[in-house]
């Protein structure tokens, strides 16, 4: 099954899509320049204006922006190469060497521990739908992202899987 980036009562999680319009909303994003680097990308909740996907604590959440520093760059994430192979991995700001991941499908963030099942958990498939709002859907659980257009401004959204 292919699983989505997504928000669920606040909490980062990788889940299956159920179809629901309520599904799509909670996984779609808007990638914006890095709220505290502008080299870096945020995700702005598409459902929930001035919310951002951020790390606190070592898990991912949904919060609004307070514009602290700490929150900028608790929600600044740098695209890499996918760790995997292919696709993309989103790396901290303020943690470098730390990933986005999926783990028990709560999403976090890891040290990178060079294993094969850590590198795919961190890698990310992304798709852009170019006939939506600009925005940035759901990533999922899989592998392989451009969301070059949206961060440059073209509209579209776009999707995220990851690679297990």
């Amino acid at each position: 099954p292919t699983f989505y980036i997504r928000h669920k009562n606040g909490e980062g999680w990788a889940s299956e899509s159920d179809g629901s319009d309520l599904f799509k909303k909670d996984s779609s994003w808007r990638i914006v320049p890095g709220l505290a680097n502008k080299a870096g990308i945020s995700f702005e909740s598409v459902n929930y204006p001035g919310h951002y996907l951020r790390h606190q604590n070592a898990l991912i959440f949904l919060h609004k922006a307070d514009g602290s520093a700490l929150f900028n760059k608790d929600a600044t994430f740098h695209r890499r190469a996918g760790l995997a192979g292919s696709g993309e991995s989103f790396e901290s700001e303020n943690y470098p060497g730390w990933f986005m991941r999926h783990q028990d499908a709560r999403l976090k963030m890891s040290q990178n521990d060079g294993s094969d099942l850590f590198r795919k958990d961190a890698s990310w498939l992304g798709e852009v739908d170019r006939n939506s709002s600009p925005s940035v859907s759901a990533p999922s659980v899989s592998g392989s992202l451009s969301v070059s257009a949206s961060a440059s401004g073209a509209g579209g959204s776009a999707t995220y899987q990851c690679k297990t």
